[in-house]
């Protein structure tokens, strides 16, 4: 009985997504673009997914919601499940999934011609495609037009830059972890270059940081100036028990490099973390 109920569930909900063209909200219209080829699939709808699949006005729908292709491979990849054991119908699905991994291909080399262009409203066009692409994707993007604009344009560009991606990715690292996609030392050194108002989007989406893997910045030509980062992302992203260790290397650094005061000050750090926790 419990399984008929959530059958009937399930049609009720399949009924509502067929009438996607009548939804006249955002609000309205966000589920079924999303998840209408998924509940044909678990209901065996085999005739509709494939009609939903090659419907360029859905397909096209799902994208300009979503800001992102991620909906459509989803749908793709769910009738090439349907139809695996139906030739003709699954090189049709097949001609789908290629179509839309060119779309995504050469919106790609878009972005990619408006940042050699350069300037404010190439950056601008090149922000709204990135939003087409799946979290990750718009990680690594984001990054490469900030690397871009901080040695090519002005901070006005950053800032355009920073704003979108502190609206458009996520706050919380159990969901993002920036480090997971990027290299530590890169995500840093971008970061560095920056003005230190906007660091806290960066950071705040970094989650624990390994103490080891901060150590490649000891020693560096550059560590003197990007010593107050370092102290920042321990401070936020380092447990405590490994944040005395690391203060006390940075401390030891300072003092090789003949920085006595800026290392006495390191130090203090510790103790004030000690104190904190009596």
């Amino acid at each position: 009985e419990k399984k008929e109920n959530l059958m009937d569930a399930e049609i009720k909900i399949l009924e509502y997504c067929k009438r996607w063209k009548e939804h006249k909200t955002k609000q309205s219209l966000l589920y079924p673009i999303k998840h209408y080829s998924e509940h044909l699939y678990n209901l065996n709808c085999k005739e509709e997914l494939f009609e939903l699949i090659v419907n360029q006005e859905f397909q096209k729908k799902q994208i300009e919601m979503t800001e992102q292709y991620e909906a459509s491979f989803k749908s793709v990849e769910l009738g090439l499940r349907a139809w695996e054991k139906d030739s003709y119908n699954l090189i049709e699905i097949g001609v789908e999934a290629a179509k839309l991994h060119l779309s995504a291909k050469n919106s790609l080399e878009q972005i990619k011609i408006w940042i050699e262009e350069g300037g404010k409203e190439n950056y601008k066009k090149a922000l709204n495609r990135i939003k087409n692409y799946n979290e990750k994707d718009r990680v690594i993007l984001y990054f490469r037009l900030l690397n871009r604009a901080v040695k090519n344009e002005g901070n006005e560009v950053v800032e355009i830059v920073i704003d979108e991606m502190d609206n458009n990715l996520a706050k919380d690292t159990s969901i993002l972890d920036i480090q997971d996609i990027l290299p530590l030392n890169y995500i840093i050194i971008v970061i560095s270059k920056i003005e230190e108002r906007y660091w806290d989007v960066i950071i705040d989406r970094i989650g624990e940081v390994d103490l080891d893997k901060l150590k490649v910045f000891y020693g560096y030509e550059y560590f003197n100036s990007i010593i107050k980062l370092l102290l920042i992302i321990i401070e936020k992203n380092i447990s405590y028990h490994y944040k005395s260790n690391a203060l006390k290397e940075i401390s030891t650094e300072l003092a090789k490099q003949g920085k006595i005061e800026d290392a006495l000050k390191t130090a203090e750090k510790i103790t004030d973390d000690y104190d904190k926790t009596e």
